[in-house]
């Protein structure tokens, strides 16, 4: 009894994972949504701080070098996640980056991490970061 249902229960599991991976859940976009006092980053490893938190923000043409990662998934497309940098002065920060996709935002969040975003569209990258920019400086 117990054989004829695992092949079936497998078998769901895993049409059900490759249906939810590609859905979008995780590969989907990562929008940005700007508040009057904090900022949010959408999506599986996003996150949302206040603009106060906010210690240095730069576009960047290329990330750091990934040492390792603790959660999240990458692929050659995109990567989102917390990861862990070499050579960085943080150790520790998040990914929700399109990998080909230059510029990214380097968000430094105050005494802790990195956080690095982009949109797979230049325009919208850079639109974010003076959106950004605009509402920092206004603190």
């Amino acid at each position: 009894m117990k054989r004829k249902l695992l092949k079936p229960l497998l078998f769901i599991v895993l049409i059900g994972g490759f249906l939810f991976y590609f859905s979008g859940t995780f590969t989907g976009s990562h929008a940005v949504r700007l508040g009057d006092s904090s900022f949010k980053i959408r999506g599986i490893y996003g996150g949302s701080w206040t603009y106060q938190e906010i210690s240095n923000l730069e576009l960047v043409d290329r990330l750091p070098e990934i040492q390792g990662k603790a959660f999240g998934i990458s692929d050659r497309v995109i990567s989102q996640g917390h990861y862990t940098f070499n050579n960085y002065q943080y150790k520790k920060g998040i990914l929700n980056v399109y990998n080909d996709s230059p510029p990214f935002i380097m968000i430094e969040i105050e005494g802790s991490k990195a956080v690095f975003i982009n949109s797979n569209k230049e325009e919208i990258t850079k639109k974010w970061f003076s959106l950004l920019e605009e509402k920092t400086e206004s603190r």
